[in-house]
């Protein structure tokens, strides 16, 4: 028994773990090329998220990517990072695990959205989970089983916004996540019990900090609007919506969520007209279809209704199956239940149960359903295989017999299909030195309109500089453009330097780049200058000649091992000069000094002794 208690003892010690805690997955670019991967770093310093396409377990090091969070906040009580991970592969499986100095913690995933508008996506959306931790956890639960593309949330977290219950919310959003570590990614916005724009924000990684934005998914099969009710709906976001949604009609779809409903169906509620006269107007000008809204903790659906006052309307608006915009909601995900007791002659179904919304969208049509959350704890589990299946025990909503509706696509004039572009690439660089001038070829497959090349040279592959920025010759399929650039060097060419092209696109977006190192011949290897300084003076007197004045002058000591040990930068006149560094605190022994300026590398060997 000793010898057990021993061992368990010793294996309590050889394996620790890393505590990030309350996950969450957030989409905030193009969610089939990124995520933002945000925790609460409980204890322990500097994490990172590692990860990669293979399930490599608790082992970090073993995963081909890792990052460092770019954003930190302290929110709520919590220390908040976030990691957003970019340039990833559509319709991928990602499994990351987050480490730092005490050790790793648990192995999740995630999995990135198609980018194709003929595949389907499946969503879930809601709202209000503020007061009833039960309902909401069972809510949560229905995530993990139903296993959807994304979550949206329209809402209404928690009732006060207290630290102590935003740390519970998040708590009770990790039943989102399935057994085997999936998280499904969300999309959130702002009701009128989250008291600023700024915790959605930093708790949630939004992308604009006033809380209203918009996503593409699955390419272009739907365009995604979040609207900020707490915010003016006319003036600035109502001119941003309608910009927005005029460039995108080339979508199959268009979907907004927002907090607040135009027309609520429950009476202690207000109408909200300031939000019909903005956005109603707009959604049916710009054929948005569907809309998600919340608040009033019952449940709805609508038929096509458009914004009216003519003869027929109700409280302003009328049915229209051909233009009209159907209207969802109206939260359930946890808060306290009202009845629908503020129903229009254009409500096809209104009730009142915990609920939230389950769609499968296509390019053709949407299914709308709306799925009782009280029994969670014994639906099935889906996969991705199986996840437009109805699990076992799931309980839908009938109204009218009806457990889903179909919402037909009216605008699939408006779409158009993306184009299969074939990806630019750049071939065949290569370099010819010829005295003062090196001389570049190289050739670029399927080049578009308005395309451009930059050339940077660098001798360190660390800075730099641009030598020119070319006109491509325009379009090429299979049979490459080709092309040369001189450099003429008013410089020795060095004993080795780099360059670099880059094709770009008319906006200037990177399609592709290729680097080459070139290494000078024997005749022209440079020679480097000596200078022995006397270490005991504390003072290195750097001999230097500038034709102008530079902004930034770059000076870094290298070891023999090629170790950093000094950098220093500093802005300089023009004309020759005497620059003085620091080199207290070195040994004695030979040091490499690299002067970096306007593209120029210049080196100085220097041997520091003491007499």
């Amino acid at each position: 028994m000793r010898y057990c208690l021993f061992f368990l003892f010793l294996f309590s010690f050889s394996f620790s773990w890393a505590k990030p805690i309350r996950f969450r997955a957030v989409l905030r670019q193009d969610p089939s090329q990124s995520i933002s991967i945000g925790w609460e770093q409980a204890s322990g310093k500097a994490p990172v998220l590692y990860y990669g396409p293979n399930d490599l377990g608790q082992k970090a090091k073993a995963y081909p990517l890792k990052q460092i969070p770019q954003k930190s906040y302290q929110v709520k009580g919590m220390l908040t990072y976030f990691a957003r991970l970019a340039n990833l592969k559509p319709n991928t499986n990602y499994y990351f695990v987050v480490c730092d100095e005490e050790g790793c913690g648990q192995r999740y995933s995630f999995k990135t959205l198609p980018n194709s508008p003929k595949e389907r996506l499946s969503i879930v959306a809601g709202g209000d989970s503020r007061n009833y931790q039960a309902a909401r956890k069972n809510a949560n639960r229905l995530v993990a089983r139903l296993r959807p593309h994304l979550v949206l949330f329209a809402g209404d977290m928690t009732a006060l916004g207290t630290a102590k219950q935003w740390q519970g919310w998040l708590d009770d959003w990790q039943e989102t996540i399935t057994p085997d570590g999936r998280m499904t990614a969300m999309v959130v916005a702002r009701g009128n019990h989250e008291l600023s724009n700024e915790t959605l924000y930093k708790l949630f990684d939004l992308p604009n900090p006033k809380a209203y934005y918009a996503l593409s998914l699955g390419g272009n099969l739907m365009r995604l609007y979040t609207l900020n009710s707490m915010m003016p709906a006319a003036g600035l976001q109502s001119e941003w919506l309608a910009e927005d949604l005029a460039e995108h009609q080339d979508h199959g779809w268009r979907f907004a969520q927002y907090h607040h409903p135009m027309r609520p169906h429950v009476k202690r509620k207000s109408e909200k007209e300031e939000l019909a006269m903005a956005w109603a107007p707009l959604f049916e000008r710009y054929g948005v279809q569907l809309a998600l809204e919340c608040d009033s903790h019952t449940s709805k659906y609508t038929w096509p209704i458009r914004y009216s006052q003519e003869e027929g309307h109700e409280e302003g608006f009328i049915r229209d199956d051909k233009n009209g915009v159907v209207y969802i909601g109206e939260g359930g995900w946890g808060a306290p239940l009202r009845n629908a007791d503020d129903t229009k002659s254009w409500t096809r179904a209104a009730g009142k149960l915990n609920q939230l919304k389950w769609l499968f969208v296509s390019l053709e049509n949407i299914e709308i359903r709306t799925v009782k959350s009280d029994n969670a704890s014994l639906i099935g589990y889906l996969d991705d295989d199986s996840r437009f299946s109805m699990p076992k025990n799931i309980m839908l909503w009938q109204p009218q017999q009806e457990d889903h509706i179909d919402l037909a696509n009216n605008y699939l004039l408006r779409y158009k299909p993306p184009t299969d572009k074939a990806k630019t690439v750049l071939m065949d660089l290569k370099a010819k030195a010829e005295q003062q001038r090196l001389r570049l070829f190289w050739a670029c497959k399927y080049e578009g309109q308005n395309y451009r090349f930059l050339i940077q040279h660098s001798h360190n592959k660390i800075y730099w500089s641009t030598l020119a920025n070319l006109e491509g010759a325009g379009p090429s399929e299979e049979l490459p453009n080709h092309y040369e650039f001189a450099d003429i060097q008013d410089r020795p060419l060095s004993q080795q330097s780099y360059y670099r092209i880059s094709v770009l696109d008319e906006d200037g977006k990177l399609l592709d780049r290729q680097e080459l190192l070139v290494k000078a011949s024997q005749e022209n290897e440079e020679r480097i200058p000596l200078l022995s300084v006397n270490l005991l003076r504390k003072r290195l007197a750097v001999p230097l000649s500038l034709h102008q004045a530079e902004e930034k002058v770059r000076f870094e000591l290298f070891d023999v091992n090629r170790i950093s040990q000094r950098r220093y930068t500093m802005a300089l006149g023009a004309g020759k000069q005497e620059v003085e560094l620091n080199i207290q605190g070195l040994k004695t022994g030979d040091y490499l000094l690299e002067i970096s300026y306007d593209g120029r590398l210049e080196k100085r060997a220097i041997r520091l002794y003491i007499p």
